[in-house]
């Protein structure tokens, strides 16, 4: 039982738009071939929408990302699973477009984060829980986060 139930718990369903990807798919970089189908799941907070049409550089579209990834669960939470960070094909254009692999995207949001963080606890628990994917339409300069689910350790109660 949860406290707020959403559908992206059990029915968020999209492909990768693989073909206008600067990058590999998901499923290649968790070991799998790049023609073999396969599918991911994740249970998954609501999609949380990161508007950003003025930046024109990778770290910038990465700061707008990064400060919207402060706020996820709250600002204060931390040790958060996986989230999916899904970019659409025109952000992954600007980020690969400066020379950005995946994993200079993902270390650069790490560095941010944890730049940031007011405790000795980061924000997710480890880079690769940082999920990058290209999906969605070619027009806008948007990008999706979907959070996985809590922390699997409960709040601790303190006055």
């Amino acid at each position: 039982m949860s406290t707020f139930g959403n559908p992206a718990r059990y029915a968020c369903c999209f492909g990768e738009h693989e073909e206008a990807s600067p990058w590999e798919p998901l499923h290649v970089e968790h070991g799998f071939a790049s023609g073999d189908s396969t599918m991911a799941a994740m249970p998954g907070e609501q999609l949380q929408v990161v508007v950003d049409g003025q930046s024109r550089k990778a770290a910038d579209v990465l700061a707008t990302i990064a400060r919207s990834l402060e706020v996820v669960a709250s600002h204060r939470t931390a040790a958060l699973g996986d989230i999916l960070i899904v970019l659409s094909p025109m952000h992954a254009r600007t980020v690969a477009g400066d020379g950005w692999s995946k994993a200079d995207a993902r270390a650069c949001l790490w560095e941010r984060l944890e730049a940031r963080r007011e405790g000795p606890t980061p924000k997710f628990r480890a880079p690769g829980n940082l999920k990058l994917v290209v999906a969605g339409g070619t027009a806008g300069p948007f990008t999706a986060l979907l959070p996985g689910g809590p922390s699997p350790t409960r709040p601790r109660a303190s006055c």
